[in-house]
C-alpha cells in the first residue's frame, strides 16, 4: 500500500523551492482553518455562557477535567508515531511504518476501552446513588474521551504524517460549525443539552477522521513496536510538557505580582499572542513530517535545515506585517468592545511583539527529528531562566503588565539564539545519526 500520495514523494526533497512552497501554502491552509474553527468556537462559548447559569456549566467542564488527564495515559506513544512513521517511510521501509501505526491503533483502542468503562462505572455509581444528572453526564464524556485517543492522538496524526492538511482543515471546521449548531440542545435541555452536544461533536469528528483517513490498518499489539514508540515518544511528550509550562509560569508571576486584577487584565496578552501563533505553530506541524522523512532518506542535517528555512523565512515576514497592524489595532478594538480590559492593551500588544522570536520554531524540529530531546530540553530552560531574570530586573523600575511579555520577548530570542547555535554546531560537527 503507497503509504503517501505521489505529491509527496521522495522526489520531491530533491526540489527544496518547489517544497518549501508547497509547505507555505500547506501551512496558510491549515491556519486559516484553525483560524476559523477557533473563531466559530469562541463564538460558541459566549453562547453557552448565556444560555446556562455559570453552576450548570461548571458542572459539566467539572467532569470534563477528565479530558485534561488523558493525555498522560498515551505514555508518549502518539509522539513517537508522529516522529517514526515519516522516518521510516522516508527510508523505505513500509513494513515498520505499518507495525508502528498498528500498534499505535491498538494500544489507544486499549486505552479507549479502559477509560470507556471507567465512565460507565462512575456512570452507573451515580446512578445507583439517584443522581440522574451526575450519572448522565459522566456517561456522556465517553465519546469526547474516545474521540481524544483515537481521534487526537492517532487519526489525526495519520492525516498530518500524510500531509492531508486540507483535508484536516476541513474537518475541524465543519467539526465547530457542528458544534454550534448542536447550540439548540442547550437552549432546550440545558446540562442535559450540554452532554448532548458534546456527544454529537465527538461522532461527527471521529466520524469524519475515520471516514478519510489516509492510512486504513488493523489494530494490534507488537512489542518492540511499542517499545519504539515509547522510547522515541516520551523524551518528545516530556520535552513538549516542559516547553508547554513556559506560558504557566508566565501567568503564575502574574498573579504573583499583580494580583487576581492584574491576571485578568493579562487575559488579553493570553489571548492575543496565541491568536498570532496560529499560522507558526500551524507551519511546525506541517514542514515537521516532512524533515522526518528527509532524516529517513539522507541520515543527514543539513536538508532539514534546508527544508524549514524558507517557509520559516516567509512566516517571519508575514508575522512581522501582522505583528504591525494588530499593535495599532488592539487598542482601538478593545476601547470599543472590551472597555473595562483597557488596562491590558500594553500587555496585549507587547505579547503579539514577543511572538516574532518564535517565527523561527519551526526549525527546532531538527531536535525531535534527529532526537537530540536533552539538549532541546536545556535550550528551553535557559530561555525560561532568561525570562525570569529579565522580569525581574524590569519590575525593579515598578510593577506594569506590559514587562511580563517584554521580558517573554527576551527569553524567547536567548532561546531561539541558542537553539540555533547549538543546531549549527552539530551540523558541522557532523554528529553520527541516532535512529
Amino acid at each position: 500500500m503507497i503509504l503517501f500520495e505521489k505529491e509527496i514523494s521522495s522526489k520531491h526533497f530533491h526540489k527544496p523551492a518547489r517544497l518549501n512552497l508547497r509547505l507555505t501554502r500547506l501551512a496558510a491552509v491549515f491556519a486559516t482553518g484553525q483560524f476559523i474553527a477557533t473563531a466559530i468556537r469562541m463564538v460558541s462559548g459566549i453562547l453557552v455562557t448565556k444560555l446556562v447559569s455559570p453552576a450548570t456549566l461548571g458542572l459539566y467542564n467539572g467532569i470534563g477535567l477528565v479530558r485534561g488527564y488523558a493525555p498522560f495515559l498515551h505514555f508518549g506513544l502518539p509522539n513517537g508515531l508522529n516522529r517514526d512513521l515519516p522516518y521510516y517511510l522516508g527510508k523505505k521501509d513500509e513494513k515498520k511504518a505499518r507495525e508502528l501505526a498498528s500498534t499505535l491503533f491498538g494500544w489507544m483502542l486499549a486505552i479507549s476501552i479502559l477509560s470507556s468503562l471507567l465512565l460507565l462505572g462512575v456512570s452507573g455509581y451515580h446512578l445507583f446513588r439517584g443522581n440522574g444528572k451526575l450519572a448522565f453526564g459522566w456517561f456522556s464524556y465517553i465519546i469526547p474521551v474516545l474521540g481524544i485517543f483515537l481521534g487526537q492522538f492517532y487519526l489525526r496524526i495519520l492525516y498530518a504524517t500524510h500531509s492531508r492538511f486540507e483535508r484536516l482543515s476541513f474537518i475541524l471546521v465543519l467539526t465547530a460549525f457542528t458544534s454550534l449548531v448542536a447550540l439548540v440542545f442547550v437552549w432546550k435541555f440545558d446540562f442535559y443539552g450540554l452532554c448532548i452536544r458534546g456527544i454529537i461533536t465527538g461522532l461527527v469528528i471521529v466520524g469524519l477522521l475515520w471516514k478519510w483517513r489516509p492510512l486504513d490498518v488493523r489494530p494490534s499489539f507488537q512489542w518492540d513496536a511499542w517499545r519504539e514508540l515509547f522510547s522515541t515518544g516520551m523524551p518528545i511528550f516530556l520535552v513538549g510538557q516542559l516547553y508547554a509550562f513556559w506560558p504557566t509560569l508566565d501567568q503564575t508571576l502574574v498573579l504573583k505580582y499583580t494580583g487576581t486584577e492584574g491576571l485578568g487584565l493579562y487575559a488579553l496578552a493570553t489571548l492575543a499572542g496565541p491568536t498570532v501563533l496560529l499560522f507558526i505553530q500551524s507551519l511546525t506541524q506541517v514542514v515537521y513530517p516532512s524533515m522526518s522523512q528527509a532524516y529517513g532518506e539522507s541520515d543527514a542535517f543539513a536538508p532539514l535545515i534546508r527544508l524549514a528555512i524558507g517557509p520559516t523565512l516567509v512566516t517571519f515576514f508575514m508575522t512581522a506585517f501582522i505583528i504591525v497592524l494588530a499593535w495599532f489595532a488592539i487598542p482601538p478594538a478593545v476601547r470599543w468592545f472590551l472597555p473595562k480590559y483597557a488596562g491590558g492593551i500594553r500587555a496585549a500588544q507587547w505579547s503579539v511583539v514577543a511572538t516574532i522570536a518564535l517565527t523561527f520554531q519551526p526549525l527546532n524540529n531538527f531536535f525531535i527529528v534527529t532526537k537530540r530531546l536533552v539538549r532541546y530540553g536545556v535550550a528551553i530552560l535557559v530561555g525560561m531562566g532568561s525570562y525570569v531574570v529579565a522580569l525581574h530586573f524590569l519590575l525593579k523600575t515598578g510593577v506594569a503588565l506590559e514587562k511580563f511579555p517584554q521580558a517573554l520577548l527576551i527569553g524567547r530570542i536567548i532561546f531561539i539564539l541558542m537553539c540555533a547555535a547549538l543546531i549549527v554546531h552539530m551540523t558541522f560537527s557532523k554528529e553520527e545519526k541516532v535512529v
